[in-house]
């Protein structure tokens, strides 16, 4: 297996209610931890490898490109759907969690804990555009909520994977082109342990943003 870039995690807060846990914070001694999902079927977006061009040619081609891209997207949302399980995911993504915050924090995993931590996955797949290298990525939704099940946390997260190992640098149509070429060429053990990979490492994001919004608190 090759060697990934470095993974990026983009984090969007809702500062109400991440305000509400900073002030609860002292009170926390655990919490009990809730992996999700919400997204069965993967989706996969190419972007468009569509060119300007002048004349009724020149739309026909581009009309043509598009369809192959979208007959490509739909089968490789297909092959996604039939060799990897979101279960499987959520479930190591929430193994990851639970990891993360038994060993740094912020609080330890008790199920028996009034306070309560949703990791909700809502989204996953692979995207790209005619300028980027196509990513793996997946989406999660997390709530924190106390023992009277008024929320005090939430945030949504993107985790990407760039497949930069299987897939060149280029431009424009070229771009899209390289894509779907790697892709298409990746096995699906390969496809498998990208996903794999995703979901842990997304796991841990979602304790280690915890414990940021926290650790401020204290």
């Amino acid at each position: 297996m090759k060697n990934f870039v470095p993974l990026v995690a983009l984090a969007l807060l809702a500062m109400g209610c991440n305000s509400k846990i900073k002030k609860y914070a002292d009170n926390i001694d655990n919490m009990a931890l809730y992996p999700q999902q919400q997204a069965a079927m993967p989706s996969v977006n190419m972007g468009s490898a569509t060119v300007p061009v002048d004349g009724v040619a020149g739309q026909v081609a581009n009309a043509a490109t598009d369809v192959i891209i979208d007959g490509f997207e739909i089968e490789m949302a297909n092959r996604l759907n039939k060799i990897i399980e979101p279960d499987k995911l959520t479930e190591r993504m929430g193994t990851a969690t639970e990891e993360f915050m038994n060993e740094k924090g912020p609080f330890p995993v008790n199920q028996d804990s009034r306070w309560q931590l949703y990791v909700t996955m809502s989204g996953w797949g692979l995207s790209a555009d005619e300028s980027s290298v196509a990513s793996a990525y997946m989406y999660l939704n997390i709530e924190g909520y106390g023992p009277k099940g008024k929320r005090i946390y939430r945030r949504s997260m993107t985790c990407t994977i760039p497949l930069s190992s299987y897939v060149g640098l280029s431009v424009g149509a070229a771009q899209t082109a390289a894509n779907i070429g790697a892709i298409t060429g990746m096995s699906d053990k390969e496809l498998r342990k990208v996903f794999q990979d995703l979901s842990e490492y997304c796991g841990r994001e979602a304790a280690m943003q915890l414990k940021q919004v926290v650790g401020r608190a204290k």
